[in-house]
């Protein structure tokens, strides 16, 4: 017994120094240390404040998980993706500042129209420079925690996962401020963890000033179907694509979401397009034809694809009575590489009708 103790222990050992094995088993302790820290923060919060704040802070949390849920803009899952195969500083740079960027513009946006849509927090705009802050450190922890991530140091993920803990002990000195205590616990505690990954991501990578334009180039494909899949979580999306120029491992991840399927078809079908509509609300049409160069290859395929392929999702939309369709995803070529473009017919030239 004493034996087979041993073996399963110098098992564990092995296992221990697989990185794998390894980021798995801080990842999952790091959930159970969020599910904690939250039950034990709002058991506290409601004995030591009253219901009414109680609610406000909840929605005031709600509202910075809100401005980070539309700043990531998909770059979280692509510092994973991207940072083993590419210049570490490069990476983490560009997603840093362009998450940093987005999260300052929407925080910044939601206090425009808080009042429209949660009129019981509009006094958060007295507290604008606090709201931007912690949306700026939450973007900050967030970006540095997937880097930790990707340089397979979960570990360290972790105590970023601990410190946000200390929003617990933050209620205490702060309860005579309501609500905005409670919202301040969060943030200030996500300050921390920002902090501390600060400190420490000097070891991984040298922070540049600014964003590798290739690298946005070359991850925007990849980083803008994230961030769509991220904001749809909450909604029921099936995704039709024929495979022709992508792979399904792109999205592999968010199809482990029961309420996102994947159906492998064409749009030039448009009895495949009417039995996979039905029941849809909207359809994003993003489906092209894009080479200009094929265009000139085979013309009848291009057409074929992205004209009548495109009448096709419209009656396919029309017969199973899908109310909206948004068109998107067109290829052009600009003198100007400033985003966004200018999609007018003086600034964009199409090559082939250029030529022609």
């Amino acid at each position: 017994m004493d034996s087979a103790f041993f073996r399963q222990w110098r098992t564990i050992q092995e296992l221990w120094k697989n990185p794998l094995y390894k980021n798995s088993f801080f990842i999952a302790l790091g959930r159970f240390a969020d599910v904690g820290f939250g039950f034990f923060f709002w058991t506290v919060a409601a004995r030591l404040y009253s219901v009414a704040d109680v609610g406000v802070a909840t929605a005031l949390i709600s509202s910075l998980g809100l401005v980070m849920a539309f700043s990531r803009l998909g770059f979280d899952i692509a510092i994973i993706r991207f940072m083993p195969g590419h210049d570490r500083s490069a990476v983490f740079s560009s997603c840093l500042w362009i998450t940093a960027i987005a999260s300052i513009a929407v925080s910044i946006g939601y206090l425009f129209i808080v009042q429209f849509i949660s009129p019981e927090i509009t006094f958060i705009r007295d507290y604008a420079i606090l709201f931007i802050v912690f949306s700026l450190v939450n973007s900050i922890t967030s970006t540095t925690g997937n880097a930790f991530l990707s340089f397979r140091r979960a570990d360290y993920r972790f105590v970023q996962n601990l410190l946000q803990g200390s929003r617990i002990l933050l209620l205490f000195p702060l309860v005579s401020l309501g609500s905005i205590g409670i919202f301040s616990a969060v943030g200030i505690a996500i300050g921390i963890a920002a902090l501390f990954a600060f400190v420490l991501i000097f070891r991984f990578v040298t922070i540049s000033p600014g964003i590798d334009r290739e690298f946005a180039k070359e991850t925007f494909r990849f980083s803008s179907l994230n961030y769509v899949a991220s904001l749809l979580q909450g909604h029921d999306a099936r995704i039709i694509d024929n495979l022709s120029s992508g792979r399904i491992e792109n999205i592999s991840h968010i199809l482990d979401a029961k309420k996102v399927t994947f159906a492998e078809g064409s749009i030039t079908d448009r009895d495949f397009l009417h039995e996979h509509f039905s029941g849809a609300d909207g359809v994003f049409h993003q489906a092209a034809f894009v080479s200009v160069p094929g265009s000139i290859d085979d013309p009848l395929l291009n057409h074929t694809v992205n004209i009548t392929g495109t009448l096709n999702v419209l009656l396919a939309a029309r017969d199973a009575g899908v109310r909206k369709v948004v068109g998107s995803g067109f290829r052009f070529y600009s003198k100007f590489l400033t985003l966004p473009q200018d999609t007018s017919a003086a600034m964009i030239l199409n090559k082939f009708i250029a030529k022609e």
